[in-house]
């Protein structure tokens, strides 16, 4: 599903691989995928929206995108966090330990946790948000960044982990920061509130790009080729 991935495996399987081997990427119907009307940047003085989607696990990071919004509370924006998602446990488990952390750093007030969701209350996350977020330590391709790139949310904070720097080009259609790093991301969610100019091209490109890379034809049309190859 990725370059990472087929370099990965050419590595690892190195003489044992069939002559031809593909990526197949993975994909977002953007038919689906679209806003009813423009997105509008955030407006000074106005509650910042933030949303971030996936499991409740320690490999995605949640806790680090929290310290991220008590950074920017601290610096002046009302930044407010909504976590999509649950844990392996039916949320007995990660899920605990969010909460205690939520709490001690006194941010019970600001950070929400939506539990499961459904895909169209996922969808109205990315309409509503004003940024989203995904502070993963560990990533391929992600399908809920390239539906936020589709929906025209502004992704700012894509961690630079796995293939995430095939779907985003820093400073053009998102923003990338190092994993495991508050402040950075801090910084670069700060840059997009402060800079509308900015959050509007970047959201412009985004769109573009799924459009040209990543549409749900594109994957069928790789598939029928090998398919067609082995008739």
């Amino acid at each position: 599903m990725s370059e990472q991935l087929l370099n990965f495996l050419k590595d690892e399987l190195a003489g044992f691989l069939p002559k031809e081997v593909r990526v197949l990427p993975v994909w977002v119907n953007l038919d689906e995928v679209k806003r009813e009307t423009p997105y509008s940047p955030w407006q000074e003085g106005s509650h910042c929206r933030i949303y971030t989607c996936g499991r409740l696990n320690i490999a995605k990071g949640q806790k680090y995108l929290i310290e991220s919004v008590k950074l920017l509370r601290e610096r002046g924006f009302d930044v407010r966090l909504q976590i999509a998602g649950e844990d392996e446990k039916g949320g007995n488990g990660y899920r605990k330990e969010l909460e205690k952390f939520i709490e001690e750093q006194s941010m019970s007030d600001y950070v929400e946790l939506l539990g499961s969701v459904s895909e169209e209350r996922n969808r109205q996350g990315y309409k509503e948000a004003d940024i989203f977020v995904l502070p993963s330590l560990k990533e391929g391709i992600s399908i809920v960044v390239m539906e936020a790139m589709a929906m025209e949310t502004p992704v700012v904070v894509v961690t630079q982990v796995g293939g995430m720097a095939e779907l985003i080009d820093n400073g053009v259609d998102g923003r990338l920061a190092p994993p495991e790093n508050p402040e950075k991301m801090a910084e670069a969610i700060a840059k997009l509130l402060k800079d509308k100019e900015l959050t509007l091209s970047l959201i412009q490109k985004s769109r573009q790009k799924i459009a040209a890379k990543f549409p749900h034809r594109h994957s069928a049309q790789v598939l029928l080729e090998s398919l067609q190859e082995l008739s």
